[in-house]
């Protein structure tokens, strides 16, 4: 059968259409997440409840740099003072420390499915001040997901809007 040039023509750009919209809400899911990483850490003070995923950078016993939730941390367990201590461990997760004053941290920690980023003070008699802390994890990237439909289509609506007004109104017929 042949098919007619016309409705090639209007399959191909249906399709180019379609994958323009899928471009466009990709890029404005990227840039919903990079605005929302980029929103500032809950600053802690003195007298503050700390959040139970803040952590700290630890050494064991054993001798094992990791990670730990500053309320698990023990009194055996040397703190890590190492500027810009970098590494990847078996259980997926990647932390670095980078001081950025001589007592102050800060530590992010990257699991499968979350980002932690914490700034802290390490005082003379070892002790930890919690200064900020900041998470991002795949429940946020689900809300963004579920925000970025209706904000796709206010968008969408609103570019809309300025070539509506622009298009020439039929004349009215007189019977």
């Amino acid at each position: 059968l042949p098919i007619s040039r016309t409705l090639l023509t209007t399959a191909a750009l249906k399709l180019l259409n379609a994958i323009a919209h899928l471009a466009a809400w990709y890029a404005l899911m990227l840039a919903m997440a990079w605005g929302f990483r980029q929103l500032p850490a809950q600053p802690y003070a003195q007298g503050d409840e700390i959040s139970p995923m803040f952590t700290i950078l630890i050494r064991n016993p054993q001798g094992d740099v990791l990670p730990k939730p500053l309320h698990n941390w023990q009194s055996n367990e040397t703190l890590v003072r190492e500027a810009s201590y970098i590494r990847n461990d078996d259980n997926g997760r990647f932390f670095t420390l980078t001081q950025i004053a001589p007592d102050t941290f800060q530590l992010q920690v990257n699991y499968e499915t979350a980002e932690r980023t914490q700034q802290y003070r390490i005082t003379a008699d070892n002790k930890i001040v919690p200064l900020s802390f900041k998470s991002w994890n795949v429940g946020h990237a689900f809300i963004l997901f579920i925000l970025s439909f209706p904000l796709f289509a206010l968008l969408k609506w609103l570019f809309r809007l300025p070539l509506r007004s622009r298009t020439p109104k039929a004349a009215p017929t007189h019977s």
